[in-house]
């Protein structure tokens, strides 16, 4: 059985900055490269936080707690789309 985790589309949606992003992702590794203050770290802690994880409060930045996150991943050859606002998590 194919266990691989793909994640293939980031969409971000910020009501505080009323704007929204769709971050594609391509299969195999992925670079983010940017200056800063572009966006790279949260993108990285919105990978985690869809699926239920906290960010560290400590290196919080310019985290925005009402994200709207959700993700298009395959896992084990299957497709998925997680989604998150607050603590309220859906799985599709």
């Amino acid at each position: 059985m194919n266990r691989k985790l793909i994640f293939k589309k980031l969409w971000l949606l910020s009501e505080k900055e009323s704007k929204g992003k769709i971050q594609p992702l391509k299969e195999g590794k992925t670079l983010l490269l940017g200056k800063n203050g572009t966006g790279k770290s949260r993108i990285t802690k919105n990978l985690f936080w869809v699926f239920g994880c906290e960010p560290n409060k400590r290196n919080m930045g310019k985290w925005d707690p009402d994200t709207i996150a959700g993700l298009d991943f395959s896992f084990g050859g299957r497709e998925y789309f997680v989604m998150r606002r607050g603590k309220k998590l859906a799985h599709f």
